[in-house]
């Protein structure tokens, strides 16, 4: 049997460029001021970190990505511009017409 819903389209390249672009910004700096602000590491202008802090932030932007894509089905600026809906708990993903997904007979 084939399934009669059309596959949803994807969204544009720039939008997806564009969320990956602010979700790196957004984590870089509230990430990395975060942790200088936690070890001693603010300056006037910001934040300079260097060390075990810097491959902390490094460590911090790629699980935010990998558990915004993987794991909670995207990441904030997709999910907060509407770039990427998906729900935040996994569902099998269960065909129509097949034994497992009809309803028990009586």
């Amino acid at each position: 049997m084939s399934n009669d819903q059309p596959r949803p389209l994807a969204k544009p390249f720039w939008r997806r460029g564009l969320a990956g672009l602010l979700d790196f910004i957004t984590v870089f700096f509230g990430g990395g001021y975060a942790i200088g602000a936690a070890t001693g590491q603010t300056t006037k202008d910001g934040f300079n970190l260097t060390g075990a802090p810097a491959l902390l932030l490094f460590a911090l932007i790629v699980a935010y990505f990998y558990l915004g894509w993987k794991v909670l089905g995207g990441t904030l600026w997709q999910r907060g511009a509407r770039w990427r809906r998906r729900p935040l708990c996994r569902t099998p993903n269960v065909r129509r017409g097949t034994a497992a997904s009809a309803p028990a007979r009586p």
